[in-house]
């Protein structure tokens, strides 16, 4: 189970008084993890990831007891926005800070009045629901009535000139604004983005068939199967299309040079170099065996063949049988070449089938007739 993923989970809210927002609950960034080295890495790149986009206002939270200089989440959004157009810092769990941390709150204090912030849209400073405020299911005014109240009564907040940064309902508010104008500022690259994004779904719908409707479901698988039928033939024939004929007579040129390489090679002088009574014809029961190889065929074997095959002839007459012998002992290897070259042809035949039923023409539109068909 890893701690974190490319996956997100969305939920979207409906609320007529809330803001018009979408916000992106990314992980902290981390220095180190105890048993994954690669978590910090990914952290890393997932943050880069969604902070890099112009549209999207960067909002860097940071517990109001932590030193906010030292926060790994500031580099990264620097890197992101260096002129700090889209970057807001917010302090959560001011209730965490004691009238004894008199130097972390005169610090936020100086912050909020925005004397010694770093950033240029400032921060702002919300008091979340405790575990005991959600457990006790208070409405959402509420919680804005409480979270005022601490603000009000608590110090040095209530001293505060500006109290515009205070509360969740300012920030939102706020920042509101701030997207609105951001938005508007970089509305001319979002138009040509959308243009771009439209431009390529209108190909793509350009490319589907039209609405397909049929009175009379029968006629029309009739019509598609001759044509499907005349499109086949003259493919085949090569008055359709002349690829699927090119292709085969490649291969048939091919095999007929294999057949070429068995052409008796005919010698005048010498001998072989084991002379045998010629075998019989290969059967179907023994295609198995492989033929001798090829050889040059000498005067003296062919005169052997001859006279082992001569009875009571005439003189100077050859007997069939010695010619259909000779013929034979090449022609047995035939088979293998033919029946590669077969295995080739019927291939394509078989592709150029599945290529023309699956044309929308024919019976592509119709995935259960594909079906059926192939």
């Amino acid at each position: 189970m890893l701690p974190f993923s490319w996956n997100k989970v969305e939920v979207l809210i409906r609320d007529p008084d809330g803001a018009d927002l979408s916000f992106v609950d990314l992980p902290g960034i981390i220095q180190h993890h105890s048993t994954d080295t690669e978590v910090v890495p990914f952290v890393k790149k997932l943050t880069e990831l969604y902070i890099k986009n112009k549209n999207t206002l960067i909002v860097v939270t940071v517990p109001m007891t932590d030193d906010f200089e030292n926060q790994g989440a500031f580099e990264l959004a620097t890197q992101a926005d260096p002129k700090g157009l889209r970057t807001i810092g917010v302090g959560t769990k001011p209730d965490m800070l004691t009238p004894r941390n008199t130097s972390s709150l005169d610090k936020w204090k100086l912050i909020l009045e925005g004397t010694s912030s770093n950033l240029r849209h400032g921060y702002y400073c919300v008091k979340l629901p405790t575990d005991k405020d959600r457990e006790a299911g208070h409405s959402r005014s509420k919680l804005e009535a409480l979270e005022k109240t601490f603000h009000r009564r608590t110090e040095p907040w209530k001293s505060l000139n500006n109290k515009s940064r205070l509360g969740m309902r300012n920030f939102v508010e706020n920042t509101s604004r701030l997207l609105i104008g951001l938005i508007e500022n970089n509305l001319p690259d979002i138009k040509k983005r959308v243009d771009t994004i439209l431009d390529t779904d209108k190909r793509l719908l350009s490319r589907l068939p039209e609405l397909f409707t049929a009175d009379n479901p029968i006629a029309v698988i009739l019509l598609r199967a001759a044509a499907f039928c005349k499109a086949l033939r003259g493919t085949i024939t090569g008055t359709r299309k002349k690829d699927f004929i090119h292709k085969n007579q490649a291969r048939y040129e091919v095999f007929k040079n294999e057949i070429k390489k068995t052409t008796p090679n005919l010698q005048w002088s010498g001998t072989r170099t084991a002379l045998a009574v010629p075998p019989a014809p290969p059967s179907r029961a023994s295609s198995a065996t492989k033929p001798a190889p090829l050889g040059p065929s000498y005067v003296d074997d062919v005169q052997e063949t001859v006279r082992t095959h001569r009875t009571w002839e005439l003189p100077g007459y050859v007997p069939f049988e010695a010619t259909k012998d000779i013929i034979l002992q090449h022609i047995e290897h035939w088979e293998d070449p033919l029946t590669r070259c077969f295995n080739d042809i019927s291939k394509n035949t078989s592709d150029l089938i599945h290529s023309l039923v699956r044309e929308p023409e024919y019976f592509g539109r119709f995935s259960k007739l594909v079906s059926f068909v192939e």
